[in-house]
């Protein structure tokens, strides 16, 4: 009797912390997709000797850092390391690894909206750190000028480290309750070892 006593309200509280935990990470995502970050305008890369024709791939890099190879109308392959910082733009070569995917239909709508009709778009995830890291979308314009736009994305690990902590204190106070009430009836009703058990 007394462990059931101890037990089932231990699993109440622990029961209220995990959908307390739940709800806040329900509550940080939603408020998150409502309200993100405004997203960052397209920004022209550094100008190419020839007009650029195809994205011929996207190579990831580093943190917050990709490999951007193109190929121009005169067949020439240049390469150009993009993200965090830029560089100038390198003699390519025909070997590569493509990380990249076609842009989605909402992100190229977003670039033709500022630049016009695209010729090519293509996306990467770039690699982040502790949270992922965000959309590097490349378009080429129908001037064959190239630019970029980076979408940020919610970071679910941390939302998820700030829930769980949020249900760490849940519970803890939970168990401080409980321990205080069982203690405060103990002491108003007394020691059961010390009543005489009548015969």
């Amino acid at each position: 009797m007394i462990r059931h006593r101890v037990v089932f309200p231990i699993f109440i509280v622990l029961l209220v912390s995990c959908l307390c935990a739940s709800l806040s990470f329900v509550f940080l995502l939603g408020f998150s997709t409502i309200s993100p970050d405004p997203p960052d305008p397209p920004n022209p890369l550094p100008s190419l000797s020839d007009k650029a024709e195809k994205i011929l791939a996207i190579e990831e890099g580093g943190f917050y850092d990709a490999n951007l190879i193109v190929k121009t109308i005169n067949d020439q392959v240049y390469s150009i390391r993009v993200g965090g910082r830029h560089e100038s733009w390198q003699i390519g070569s025909q070997i590569y690894r493509i990380d990249d995917v076609a842009c989605q239909q909402k992100i190229e709508k977003r670039l033709e909206a500022v630049i016009g009709r695209t010729t090519d778009c293509r996306e990467i995830s770039l690699l982040g750190e502790w949270c992922p890291g965000p959309t590097a979308s490349f378009a080429i314009d129908s001037n064959g000028d190239l630019w970029e736009m980076f979408t940020e994305i919610p970071c679910y690990p941390i939302l998820g480290l700030f829930s769980a902590f949020l249900g760490a204190i849940f519970f803890t106070v939970g168990i401080i309750i409980v321990i205080s009430r069982m203690l405060f009836h103990k002491r108003n009703a007394g020691d059961p070892s010390r009543k005489v058990i009548a015969a």
